[in-house]
């Protein structure tokens, strides 16, 4: 019988035992990262329903984002700083107890300080357990396996907030908490085996990595400062995180020039590639976080899915979010980064677009599972390459603060997408029915819509089936038309300004190889010569 051999990009994985028992370590570890339970993160529907109802909590939503970015850049720092094993498996333990106190915590402040922590230590772990990944590959099988490290993490995060909804939007949370205190004491487990010390060159200046993440958060800050959220107070927010935002790059980016003029022998951040691959990920994430929130909620509200069916019905996009990852690496040898990006973040915009021109009550199924599959390969492609195209941008003596930046404008956009669509959504449907009341008396209208809201409010919580029990017809009908228009403009809307942003991109890119890197100083297409550690 005739042996199969595996393909050549995975038989490369495994030149190097040393390197694939990295990658598995690190792929458990990003997998229970991704676990960690968010009971605050946005995609959820109370979180969704106070922001509904009030948009001064998306207020609080941008601080969590924020905070959660600064977690991720001190992950960066640690990891360059100190890169010691230690490190990782101290995180990955905080994560197992922390986890498992949440089965027994279920509210008050100390469940507060139990879900910092938890989510604290799973900040730390991706950035570390990427940079294990990057500093043990090199050329073509550094980006199939950083894509197979990111695949292990997008199914982890796709998986975490059905289980924490599991027994609905008010039940029990145990499931979750239980999944992540085993994919936390597995990770664990394997890590004290497989994991080891991050390579920090002897002597290593501490405070490169500490400015590098100094002016990296500042653009976190300023992003979220330009990003337009409304509600009372919005403006001051905003003016004050944007000032903050600037004092932070100019300081960072001082204070990094200053210690390399110290240190001639360091290589420099190629800061534009890794901007362009910051704003690259910031508009997929956006773009996808968008239509993974609205499209599952359209199939139960207005086609009648349940809420089984409407997870199974986005199985598509999750089959090519973890196929894609391995095949961006082999295509990064076959086409230009600059092509690759350009062909996913164009790949994302097409799939948004399709599906603002398919919505509509009583629409087939096929046309979602075309965009699904579109969005999920489009998105893994675009954010397999630009991770690659930072690691080449950034020296190797920084690979954590590489790979906190690289999370760090993803999940920043993630968050913008899930937060801002939903009050648009809610405000061009709410607009949207009002217009349709035009010549009624302006108590009547008021009291209309103010029903209208308090529908949209109710969605995904347990008291939306009895109000919608209790519409008559015509309501109901109004209800789904405006909510329906409302959807359509908005993921035509996003789309467009994703399809916008992919030129944007490529051009932006320069004509220079964004893969000629600075980690290794030699093309990163190029053939490996030693899969082992370069140091």
């Amino acid at each position: 019988m005739r042996r199969v051999s595996l393909p050549t990009f995975l038989r490369d994985l495994g030149a190097d035992h040393r390197a694939l028992r990295t990658l598995i370590a690190a792929s458990v570890a990003l997998f229970a990262s991704g676990l960690a339970p968010r009971v605050y993160a946005p995609g959820l529907a109370s979180v969704q329903s106070a922001v509904r109802s009030n948009d001064d909590s998306q207020l609080l939503l941008l601080l969590g984002a924020v905070l959660g970015a600064g977690m991720l850049l001190v992950g960066g720092v640690l990891g360059d700083a100190d890169g010691r094993r230690r490190i990782m498996i101290g995180a990955l333990a905080a994560m197992t107890v922390t986890a498992f106190a949440g089965i027994v915590v279920t509210d008050g402040p100390l469940f507060v300080v139990i879900q910092f922590v938890g989510v604290g230590g799973a900040s730390i772990v991706l950035p570390m357990a990427l940079a294990g990944v990057a500093t043990r590959y090199s050329g073509i099988p550094r980006a199939t396996a950083i894509g197979i490290a990111y695949g292990a993490y997008g199914a982890a995060v796709a998986a975490g907030p059905v289980l924490l909804t599991l027994f609905g939007p008010s039940g029990a949370r145990w499931p979750a908490y239980l999944a992540a205190v085993v994919a936390a004491a597995v990770a664990l487990w394997i890590a004290r085996s497989s994991w080891g010390d991050l390579p920090v060159r002897d002597g290593a200046d501490r405070a490169v990595p500490m400015a590098t993440a100094t002016w990296a958060f500042g653009i976190v800050i300023l992003t979220a400062g330009l990003i337009g959220f409304q509600g009372e107070g919005a403006n001051l927010v905003r003016g004050a995180f944007s000032a903050v935002g600037l004092t932070l790059i100019v300081g960072g980016l001082v204070a990094e020039g200053r210690r390399r003029r110290l240190d001639p022998t360091r290589g420099r951040v190629e800061r534009r590639a890794v901007a362009t691959a910051l704003f690259v990920g910031f508009v997929i994430a956006y773009a996808q976080a968008s239509v993974m929130l609205q499209v599952p909620i359209y199939f139960q509200l207005i086609l009648g899915y349940g809420p089984f069916l409407a997870v199974v019905a986005t199985l598509p996009f999750m089959a090519a979010l973890v196929v894609a990852g391995p095949i961006a690496g082999i295509l990064i040898g076959k086409f230009g980064p600059r092509s690759l990006v350009f062909m996913g973040v164009l790949a994302v915009g097409l799939g948004s677009v399709l599906i603002g021109l398919i919505l509509r009550p009583g629409v087939g199924y096929v046309g979602f599972a075309l965009a699904f599959l579109m969005i999920g390969a489009g998105f893994v492609i675009a954010a397999t390459v630009r991770t690659a195209i930072i690691f080449a941008s950034v020296p190797k003596g920084l690979p954590a603060s590489a790979a906190a930046l690289n999370e760090v404008s993803v999940a920043l956009g993630s968050r913008a997408g899930l937060v801002v669509v939903t009050l648009l959504v809610t405000r061009l449907a709410l607009d949207s029915y009002a217009a349709s009341l035009v010549g009624s008396p302006p108590g009547e209208v008021s009291a209309a819509v103010d029903s209208f809201q308090n529908v949209l409010v109710a969605i995904g919580l347990p008291q939306y089936g009895a109000l919608v029990e209790g519409l008559v017809p015509a309501n109901a009908e109004a209800y789904a038309f405006a909510y329906t228009d409302a959807v359509r403009t908005v993921l035509l809307s996003t789309g467009i300004i994703t399809l916008i942003a992919a030129p944007i991109a490529a051009v932006a890119l320069g004509p220079r190889d964004p893969l000629k890197t600075v980690w290794e100083h030699q093309e990163e297409r190029a053939p490996r010569k030693d899969p082992a550690i370069s140091s």
